[in-house]
């Protein structure tokens, strides 16, 4: 049986709890062309609600282009992600494909690649190794929104970790992509990020150009209410491996109130959990030892 405690590893979104009115708020955002922050610690759950949101979206038709700003090195790494993003989500043979993408982001000028290996697209774009490299996400944004115009469903950009784009380009490029973001109505944005004072402070901050930009939702801590009664329902009927199913059956009143008095222990669960989990096969090894 599989371990039922899983701890720094991004869950699925079957494996999510009591996220449901965030899933639908943000899901709603990228459907209806909104603009939408999502804030809040590391470990709290934003990319896995953002890969659920994308999920959602795309079955009800929608083409979402999802990047992590942390896996990129820069704007130009991040801008050829896009373009080759919408390379694979436009789901036409090469040749048109080819052609819509040269069409889209014709001011990049981009050299797209297609592997029929992997059915992956690959895209390079060719600028000067010390210039501003800002206008090309600007750009980027700029095709996004052609492609929009021309697609018969709804288009939206996620992008997590969003406060590396001001790490990047510094405080003057908030008022740039500010200035593109109000252009483009017809292509949904949610920026995630948890650097929580900068971003605060970038969308509370009357003097800053992300102020009043769109929605904030900052994702707190699960609420314990209906929490527990959540991960009972997960692993009841699971017990510890190596040992008999008489000796691990407990009344399900005492199984609820362990798991109730777990739930206080909130960070720790995970750790505390994956010892407990490993802890029968140790003993097992220095017993045959």
């Amino acid at each position: 049986m599989n371990n039922p405690f899983q701890y720094g590893a991004a869950l699925k979104p079957s494996q999510m709890l009591n996220r449901r009115q965030e899933i639908r708020d943000v899901t709603r955002a990228l459907l209806e062309h909104g603009r939408l922050f999502l804030l809040g610690p590391r470990r709290h759950g934003k990319t896995e609600i953002l890969h659920a949101v994308c999920a959602a979206a795309a079955r009800q038709g929608a083409i979402v282009l999802s990047l992590d700003a942390e896996s990129y090195a820069g704007f130009d790494d991040l801008v050829q992600g896009i373009v080759a993003q919408a390379a694979r989500l436009l789901k036409s043979d090469v040749a048109r494909t080819g052609e819509k993408i040269l069409a889209f982001f014709s001011h990049l000028r981009p050299v797209i690649a297609y592997n029929p290996a992997n059915g992956e697209w690959s895209a390079s774009i060719n600028i000067a190794a010390k210039s501003d490299q800002l206008p090309l996400f600007i750009q980027a944004l700029d095709g996004v929104a052609r492609l929009a115009k021309h697609a018969d469903k709804p288009v939206a950009v996620v992008i997590d970790e969003f406060q590396k784009l001001i790490e990047w380009g510094g405080e003057g490029a908030e008022g740039q992509i500010r200035s593109a973001l109000q252009r483009h109505g017809e292509v949904g944005f949610v920026f995630a990020g948890s650097k929580t004072s900068l971003l605060n402070d970038m969308t509370l901050n009357p003097a800053r150009p992300f102020y009043r930009m769109g929605v904030r939702h900052f994702l707190g801590p699960l609420p314990r209410e209906g929490t527990s009664p959540l991960h009972y329902s997960r692993i009841r009927g699971r017990r510890l491996p190596g040992r008999p199913e008489s000796r691990g059956k407990r009344s399900r009143s005492v199984r609820r109130r362990s798991l109730q008095r777990a739930g206080a222990l909130e960070r720790r669960l995970g750790h505390a959990a994956r010892s407990c989990w490993h802890w029968p096969h140790r003993c097992r090894g220095k017993a045959g030892a």
